[in-house]
């Protein structure tokens, strides 16, 4: 290009003002357009790098929401199994309370059972008592009766 300049400059030389500062302004121009063709080919390397990049967040992206899904799908299975458990728990909970109340039920009963027996114990002391002072009395009065027998 230079070259190109030089030899339209010594071409110039040759011809009239007009002519020459034409040339000029052409040579100019010709300098600013290939100044302006490596900023656009930069330019087209920058948008090209961008592009790349923006794919490259694309598939980043994708990549993520797939692993988004994967992860609420198996967050979703968890929150299942955690409220299977909830209930199972509720349910192991509603069972423990009935068997309480009936265990406390049962508990009363056999209070009240022994109560009852500790009362008849009582009364059964009392009349083995009754019975045992009875039965001495017999034998006091056997004895009598064996002597008086003996004695006759």
């Amino acid at each position: 290009n230079n070259n190109n300049n030089n030899n339209n400059n010594n071409n110039n030389n040759n011809k009239g003002p007009k002519v020459q500062l034409q040339c000029r302004k052409i040579c100019s121009l010709e300098e600013t357009n290939i100044k302006l063709e490596k900023k656009v080919e930069q330019l087209e390397l920058m948008l090209n790098n961008e592009r790349n990049i923006q794919l490259s967040q694309r598939e980043e992206l994708t990549e993520a929401r797939g692993q988004n899904e994967t992860l609420e799908v198996a967050n979703n299975k968890l929150v299942n199994e955690v409220n299977m458990w909830k209930d199972q728990v509720r349910s192991l909970e509603a069972h423990h309370d009935v068997q309480l109340r009936n265990f406390a039920s049962e508990q009363e009963n056999l209070q009240d059972e022994i109560a009852t027996l500790e009362k008849y114990l009582i009364e059964s002391r009392t009349h083995n008592q009754a019975l045992q002072a009875q039965l001495s009395a017999n034998q006091d009065e056997l004895k009598v009766l064996q002597n008086e027998l003996l004695n006759s």
